[in-house]
C-alpha cells in the first residue's frame, strides 16, 4: 500500500552512487563561478542530470535511523559515500534550517542540491507519474527561486550560469518499512522509478583546510525554504 508523505518534499538533499571514471573537465578555467564545475561538463563523466539521479538512488537506499537528510548537525554526513563526488544533503524537518559540519578526505568533489523535488511511481498525487513522460510532466510542474550560495565567503552567481538540471528517468531501491525506521518515502515497495528536478552545485575539490558553504532556495509551490549551512574540514587523503 503507497502511503504519501508530504514532509519529505520540503527539503534540499545531497550523496554518492558507485565508483566514478573521469576528470573533472579543463572547461572549470572558464566558468564564472569559481570552484563550480560548469553545468553543461560532464564531471566525472556525468552530466548534472546524471549526477542528480545518482543521488537520489543513493538517498533512497539510506533507512530513515541512518539517513543524512534527518541529520541536522552532520552526525550521518560520510553515511554511503565512496568514490570520488559525494553528496551533501539539505535536511529533513519543518524549518528546513540546518548547521553541519563534517570532515572529508582531500580530492573530493561535491554533488549539492540547492533546491530540489522528484516525482516516482509508487507515491500518491501530486508526486506520481505512471511513464516516463508523466514523470517528466510531474517533475518539471515544480518552480524554484531565491537561489542563493557561498563558498568560503564568495557569493555564486545564478543569474549568470543555469544550474538548474532535470534528470533522466531512473530506478531505485528502498529500504523496508520494517528496518531501521523505514524508507524516506514511507511506502511498502522496495522498487521505484523517478525523475527529478532541481538546482545543483558541483564543486571541485576543495584544498586541504577549513572551508564554509552557505545555500538556501524556495520550493515555491509550497512556499518552503531550505537554508544549509555546512563547515567542511578537508584533511589529507589517506
Amino acid at each position: 500500500m503507497r502511503k504519501f508523505s508530504f514532509r519529505r518534499k520540503m527539503w534540499v538533499l545531497v550523496g554518492v552512487l558507485a565508483v566514478l571514471v573521469g576528470t573533472v573537465p579543463a572547461a572549470i578555467a572558464g566558468n564564472a563561478n569559481t570552484g563550480v564545475i560548469p553545468p553543461q561538463s560532464r564531471g566525472y563523466g556525468n552530466t548534472y542530470g546524471e549526477w542528480s539521479a545518482a543521488f537520489w538512488q543513493w538517498l533512497f537506499s539510506i533507512p530513515v535511523n541512518q539517513n543524512p537528510a534527518f541529520d541536522e548537525t552532520g552526525g550521518n554526513a560520510l553515511v554511503g559515500q565512496t568514490g570520488k563526488v559525494w553528496f551533501l544533503p539539505g535536511v529533513f524537518n519543518a524549518s528546513g534550517q540546518a548547521s553541519r559540519e563534517i570532515t572529508i578526505p582531500a580530492g573530493i568533489s561535491l554533488f549539492v542540491p540547492v533546491v530540489n523535488v522528484e516525482c516516482s511511481n509508487v507515491e500518491l498525487p501530486p508526486f506520481f507519474g505512471g511513464t516516463d513522460e508523466e514523470l517528466k510532466e510531474c517533475a518539471m510542474q515544480y518552480l524554484f527561486t531565491g537561489l542563493e550560495a557561498e563558498l568560503d565567503g564568495r557569493p555564486i552567481d545564478f543569474t549568470t550560469v543555469n544550474y538548474q538540471s532535470v534528470s533522466p528517468p531512473f530506478d531505485f531501491e528502498l529500504p523496508p518499512m520494517d528496518l531501521q525506521g523505514g524508507n524516506i518515502l514511507g511506502v511498502d515497495a522496495d522498487l521505484g522509478r523517478a525523475v527529478s528536478n532541481g538546482y545543483y552545485l558541483f564543486l571541485t575539490p576543495l584544498p586541504v583546510g577549513d572551508h564554509t558553504l552557505h545555500y538556501k532556495g524556495t520550493l515555491s509551490n509550497f512556499d518552503f525554504t531550505l537554508e544549509i549551512h555546512y563547515v567542511i574540514h578537508v584533511v589529507p587523503a589517506k
